[in-house]
């Protein structure tokens, strides 16, 4: 849209403003657009989703040649956690006042420190253990 240098000097005086500076100002809006044209933007690469990405993920890369997923065995920690835990909750329910609860995290946390407790061979003792099951 080009505007005449009449129709410019009517909105000057309409709007009140500078006619020299608004000549300079559409000069310098032209020229822009002219290098504009000259020397468009680069296209803007598509997006890439996760589902576009090469697959990372643990599961994909733990499978065996037929296809179906590698499923590996317990750990000793594992093995203890599932063996002491239920003693462990009923231990620390006990010593609870009449109205509270248990924190959601108590037994597991209670588990885990016995477990760093455990010397060398016991832990040894329990890996053994996961090995067979």
């Amino acid at each position: 849209m080009s505007i005449s240098a009449a129709q410019l000097k009517l909105l000057a005086d309409e709007y009140m403003f500078n006619l020299e500076r608004a000549k300079a100002f559409l000069d310098e809006q032209k020229k822009l657009q002219r290098e504009k044209k000259k020397n468009p933007r680069p296209p803007i690469p598509p997006m890439l989703y996760p589902s576009d990405l090469k697959a990372t993920s643990r599961s994909s890369r733990a499978t065996t040649s037929g296809g179906t997923r590698a499923t590996r065995g317990p750990t000793g920690y594992n093995l203890f956690v599932s063996t002491m835990s239920p003693g462990v909750k009923a231990s620390l329910a006990a010593k609870l006042r009449k109205g509270e609860s248990l924190p959601p995290r108590a037994a597991i946390s209670e588990v885990a420190r016995q477990w760093k407790a455990l010397s060398d061979a016991d832990r040894l003792s329990w890996n053994r253990r996961a090995a067979l099951a």
